[in-house]
């Protein structure tokens, strides 16, 4: 294709950079759609305990609002991490 060339990663993980109106569509890198789904999961999980901690406030017992706490914390925790991984895979392989 004129105007375009191809960078190659390993073997599921394909880049177009596209100098021309013409764009190609490619497969997607299986591993980079693999993190956006777990990253997409956990962000709904560590929307769903600090929602859940911010209710508990003033209503549960400090007991209960500190293991809502720990969770929503723990949830931050695997966000930032499945983030991190997300972000290095697409600095590794430019996908």
């Amino acid at each position: 294709m004129a105007g375009a060339f191809f960078l190659q990663a390993p073997i599921s993980c394909y880049v177009l950079v596209a100098h021309s109106p013409i764009v190609r569509l490619l497969p997607p890198c299986e591993e980079k759609q693999r993190l956006r789904d777990l990253y997409q999961l956990a962000s709904g999980l560590h929307s769903k305990a600090v929602n859940d901690t911010v209710l508990a406030r003033g209503r549960a017992s400090k007991q209960d609002y500190e293991r809502f706490s720990v969770v929503a914390d723990e949830a931050r925790n695997t966000l930032d991490a499945v983030r991190l991984a997300l972000e290095q895979h697409k600095r590794k392989h430019g996908c």
